[in-house]
């Protein structure tokens, strides 16, 4: 009998099963609700941080996009307004017209100060040895218009604006004065292609650089104790 029971014992001992270590689950598995959610979250932080810079990026560079957006219209409305004004049935077309004559009379002017035999009449200007006449492009319009755009369209308070516009104005319009005058002496003493290269190259590119220059030192003068915002009224 004890034989058998031996057996038997062995035989129940061979049968016990043995227990399998518990499978380790991946992280987050047990929580697979709160890790969804964790991945929401990070991602519209993101997308919120994102948001946040392209903000902030509008917000620093909206005074530029303001500049160039205001620039952009005044050049444009003038363009509208003065090639309209250069066809001869236009109610504008004396104004500009007048303007020649402005330009002419004072060119004269200077030249007799200087004791130059002149005869202005209407746009021309004579004496015994060399004629000019002042036409559309010598009155520096399109330089002067770009230059009042971009005054009137900086953030500043009006005050300056209006200030910038006036003062830019007149220095070009002296400048284009001693433009016309250095052009009637360069035709009394230079040859024909000396007078087209300083009318036509040196003189309009120099006409351009002072425009910008004036409008570089007066941007300079006009926003140095103005901090300019986001945001001026007009």
């Amino acid at each position: 009998m004890s034989g058998c029971g031996v057996w038997a014992m062995g035989k129940r001992r061979g049968k016990t099963k043995k227990h399998k270590p518990a499978k380790r689950l991946p992280a987050g598995a047990g929580g697979t609700q709160a890790g969804i959610g964790t991945r929401i979250a990070r991602r519209e932080e993101r997308e919120q941080g994102k948001w946040s810079g392209a903000r902030s990026w509008i917000a620093a560079k909206l005074p530029i996009l303001r500049f160039v957006l205001i620039f952009g219209v005044l050049m444009g409305l003038f363009y509208a307004v003065f090639y309209r004004a250069l066809t001869p049935d236009s109610a504008g077309a004396g104004a500009l017209t007048w303007q020649l004559d402005a330009y002419a009379w004072a060119a004269g002017a200077v030249l007799e100060l200087f004791g130059e035999e002149i005869t202005v009449t209407g746009q021309v200007i004579r004496s015994p040895v060399f004629s000019l006449r002042i036409v559309r492009g010598c009155d520096a319009m399109e330089v002067t218009a770009l230059f009042v755009c971009a005054a009137l369209a900086l953030p500043v308070p009006a005050w300056r604006r209006l200030a910038g516009a006036a003062g830019g104005i007149l220095a070009l319009a002296i400048i284009n004065l001693v433009r016309i005058v250095s052009l009637y002496y360069v035709g009394v003493h230079c040859s024909h292609d000396t007078f087209d290269t300083m009318h036509f190259g040196v003189w309009q590119a120099l006409i351009v650089v002072s425009a910008i220059l004036l409008w570089v030192t007066w941007a300079w003068w006009a926003t140095r104790s103005w901090k300019v915002p986001a945001h001026v009224p007009a």
